[in-house]
């Protein structure tokens, strides 16, 4: 689908960071699965606060290559069971950098850069990597972040067990107007709500 709204030149370069999202899994097994589910997330999200066609198209692909970055990180930190160090903490908050980096040559898809370079960042203002903060964030990379964090909330991870759905959806409500955008995190709870809550999906 996201090919099918390339040029040719973007579709070829679109492939090879594909190719390079599954290598990136192959570190890190968590990475590609989350990535898709995370679009999946955040499409619905963007339909449903009003975006149009070509802002879904740039946080499609922003949701699917937003941690490509990580092909830089050692797989033993990416892996780690224990809790990080200082300094691969700092390592770990470089990947939005890196895959803002990557995606360049994807540079003329409007704002995709912006996105994927800011979706670590908090709504009050203490993310990375730039401190922005509020509506200066990029409204896809709000997005971005409530639906990266609440499929990680969702993954066992090698450091932690998952949440289950509650719980996951009580945290974002929890950080809602300091972690992120409170209403993305009513939109997004409207839409679990109605598409996996109502049918009795946890």
């Amino acid at each position: 689908d996201i090919r099918n709204n390339l040029s040719a030149t973007e579709s070829h370069l679109f492939t090879s960071l594909k190719t390079l999202l599954g290598t990136i899994s192959a570190k890190d097994r968590y990475t590609l699965g989350h990535s898709e589910r995370v679009m999946e997330y955040a499409i619905e999200i963007g339909k449903e606060i009003g975006l149009d066609e070509e802002d879904i198209k740039i946080l499609r692909i922003a949701a699917l290559l937003h941690d490509i970055g990580k092909i830089e990180i050692p797989q033993s930190v990416l892996n780690k069971k224990e809790k990080l160090t200082d300094e691969e903490f700092e390592l770990i908050k470089k990947h939005p950098v890196y895959s803002a980096e990557i995606i360049k040559p994807l540079a003329n898809l409007g704002k995709l850069h912006s996105i994927v370079l800011h979706h670590h960042e908090r709504y009050d203002g203490k993310g990375y990597p730039s401190g922005i903060k509020g509506e200066g964030i990029p409204l896809e990379a709000r997005i971005l972040s409530v639906a990266d964090s609440f499929d990680a909330m969702l993954s066992d991870r090698p450091y932690r067990k998952s949440l289950s759905m509650d719980k996951a959806i009580a945290e974002l409500q929890r950080c809602a107007n300091t972690q992120f955008d409170k209403n993305i995190v009513e939109s997004f709870i409207k839409i679990l709500h109605k598409n996996y809550l109502e049918k009795g999906e946890s």
